[in-house]
């Protein structure tokens, strides 16, 4: 199978799991960490090299044509909210995007949410 065959199964296929509720969830920096990793030893396999031939990760996608998963994710992402942003205002996903929860917080460090999320992630 060519290689253009199987960055294109990657793409319609692979990707789409692997970013699976990336649009609505919070980032952290570990699940960050594990989209990279999994991406990457996916372009390995599709390109027929391992870490042992030291080929750096940007070369890989650049023969590839691949883009870095995190920044396909923060597209995905600025689109989902665009999204959102034209429905009507009685619908469930702008009335969970636009409202604050009720309450406190617990003792720690605070979660991330989702909005802080998209605010910090860069414009292309």
């Amino acid at each position: 199978m060519s290689t253009e065959c199987k960055v294109r199964i990657y793409k319609t296929n692979v990707r789409p799991v692997l970013t699976y509720t990336s649009e609505t969830r919070a980032e952290t920096a570990y699940t960050q960490q594990l989209l990279r990793t999994t991406e990457m030893k996916t372009i390995r396999a599709i390109n027929g090299k391992t870490l042992r031939d030291k080929i750096r990760s940007d070369h890989l996608r650049d023969l590839s044509g691949i883009q870095d998963i995190i920044k396909w994710t923060e597209v995905r992402r600025r689109e989902w909210d665009a999204h959102v942003g034209r429905m009507e205002d009685n619908r469930l996903a702008k009335v969970a995007r636009d409202s604050r929860p009720q309450g406190v917080r617990s003792r720690g460090r605070p979660k991330k949410r989702w909005k802080e999320i998209l605010i910090k992630a860069p414009s292309p």
